[in-house]
């Protein structure tokens, strides 16, 4: 119980970016004191009371439809008003791929001006690629996190296996997390793209015989155009193929490699050598590169850090882990960050808890398929293999 009730606070700790930025350590701690609660009284009534019982399916659809729509409807009232910079400041991470997505359907190179902020745009092309029909269909690439959020709840059912359990977790998931909330009003990609990760690694992760084919190259394809979003998500790589190696087979593994490599260079390499001048994302580690000036290539540790992570956890094994795996290793930077930010500027110790989504949705995934209320059926493939790792609820 105690180690669950840890795992499960684990996404308050990741959310708190935003209070911390307008409320300081008082209200940081104050959110978690609360997050934490909530949390955990969530989890205690599900266990008690699981949703099956007095939630039907039809009314779970209709419950997340509504919060979707009620998401929808405050996003285009709050959007435009934190976009022009009039309350918070407002963020140029949405103008960054709308600006570098458009330029790059006109025919011009992506990365060749600055934000309005005049900062280097950081996502790589898979990003924008995968951006382009929503700067296409409306003119800005915000509009793509209410469609990651829908996918998000096919994702929980995924995992779960019920419906009414999803739309649950669903509800407490994002309606809980200040920093999906503010990454949703301000048009933030880190939303889209963490969830983007999140779904190709549960569609990879529990991909058995009918990962094979056309769907395994499809799939390969996607995975290397969502992983190309930013470089710190490429260390999953090795965590996703050790994956499919002990699910379906090693030919099949070394084949999903190859193609996610070769759909991420496809995306990157043109671009870089289009305009290698101004390719910016693999020199956008402000955050983390700025604190080179006190521990010399700390960004380049980092790095190496989630590599190496990454690497061991792929070759350790633990197969039904491969969810939190991948957050462990998203979470290098978030921790190392704030460790040495906390000795250089100790007010703004918490300042890498903005890039607290990158591990987020993993964690929750992580959460929902391996310490879940039983009953349900165990997709991590340990069911029929003793005792259940996942009954510590």
């Amino acid at each position: 119980m105690r180690r669950a009730a840890l795992y499960a606070i684990v996404p308050v700790l990741l959310s708190g970016w935003p209070v911390f930025r307008f409320l300081g350590y008082a209200g940081l701690v104050a959110y978690w004191v609360f997050g934490s609660g909530v949390v955990l009284m969530g989890v205690t009534v599900l266990r008690a009371r699981p949703p099956e019982s007095w939630l039907s399916p039809r009314r779970a659809h209709v419950a997340v439809g509504v919060v979707l729509v009620l998401y929808a409807a405050v996003f285009l009232v709050i959007y435009p008003i934190a976009d022009s910079g009039r309350v918070g400041g407002g963020s140029d991470r949405d103008d960054a791929l709308t600006q570098a997505a458009s330029r790059w359907l006109r025919g011009e190179s992506p990365y060749a001006e600055p934000t309005y902020l005049g900062r280097p745009i950081s996502p790589l092309p898979g990003g924008l690629i995968l951006s382009m029909p929503w700067v296409a269909l409306f003119g800005n690439a915000a509009y793509q996190n209410l469609f990651w959020l829908l996918i998000l709840y096919f994702v929980l059912i995924r995992l779960s296996r019920s419906v009414p359990m999803a739309a649950c977790l669903f509800v407490l998931v994002t309606a809980l997390s200040p920093a999906v909330q503010h990454e949703l009003m301000t048009g933030g990609d880190l939303l889209a793209n963490s969830l983007a990760v999140t779904t190709v690694a549960v569609l990879v992760g529990l991909g058995g015989g009918w990962l094979r084919g056309m769907r395994l190259v499809g799939l390969a394809a996607l995975s290397g155009l969502v992983l190309a979003w930013r470089a710190n998500f490429l260390l999953l790589l090795p965590i996703l193929v050790s994956r499919i190696a002990r699910r379906t087979g090693h030919r099949e593994a070394a084949a999903f490699a190859g193609i996610a490599l070769g759909a991420a260079a496809a995306a990157v390499v043109p671009v870089w050598f289009w305009d290698p001048e101004h390719f910016t994302p693999l020199r956008t580690y402000y955050e983390i590169g700025y604190l080179d000036s006190r521990v010399p290539h700390f960004g380049w540790a980092a790095v190496g850090a989630m590599a190496a992570l990454s690497v061991g956890l792929a070759l350790k094994g633990a197969p039904a882990r491969w969810l939190r795996h991948g957050a462990l290793v998203q979470g290098i930077p978030i921790l190392a960050g704030s460790l040495l930010v906390s000795f250089v500027c100790p007010w703004c110790a918490f300042s890498f808890l903005q890039f607290g989504l990158m591990p987020l949705f993993l964690w929750v995934g992580d959460l929902v398929l391996n310490v879940h209320p039983p009953g349900l059926t165990d997709l991590a493939g340990r069911a029929s293999a003793g005792p259940r790792v996942g009954s510590v609820l």
